[in-house]
């Protein structure tokens, strides 16, 4: 009871902080649409690279894009520049097909969930992980 009060308590008091960084490749260029998320708040990189986000100054901050490999790093360790390295990942070509309309000059993220981390934390719903995945649009249905 008196962990559980102390946690409680820690929480409430927890500090928020607002960290901003620029993310590189291993070549020092910029990485635009890396999609930063810091528990609920989620934030995506410009042009340049930079981010900003407010966190609390005890949480996790999680990077990633899908041509790069995600990377977490501890709030009180960010620094003014994060490297990102190239993902070694190797997959079929994906062919998407949808009725949209021309759209030219817009950015997209994308993020992919590793079925690894989908059978660790044994999810059973869609909507169970909607909120790790930031920018989605999501009608939940009647399905279950």
């Amino acid at each position: 009871m008196i962990l559980f009060f102390l946690l409680s308590l820690s929480s409430i008091f927890a500090n928020i902080i607002d960290i901003s960084s620029t993310i590189l490749d291993d070549n020092l260029n910029p990485i635009e649409n890396v999609t930063v998320n810091c528990i609920d708040n989620y934030s995506i990189s410009d042009a340049d690279g930079y981010f900003s986000i407010k966190c609390n100054d005890e949480n996790i901050v999680t990077l990633n894009h899908i041509k790069y490999t995600e990377i977490n790093i501890e709030v009180e360790k960010i620094e003014s520049f994060i490297i990102l390295s190239e993902n070694e990942a190797v997959s079929s070509p994906v062919i998407v097909y949808g009725q949209f309309n021309k759209i030219s000059d817009k950015n997209f993220s994308t993020q992919i969930i590793e079925t690894k981390k989908l059978n660790k934390n044994s999810y059973s719903h869609l909507q169970e992980i909607t909120h790790k995945v930031s920018n989605l649009n999501y009608a939940q249905g009647t399905s279950r």
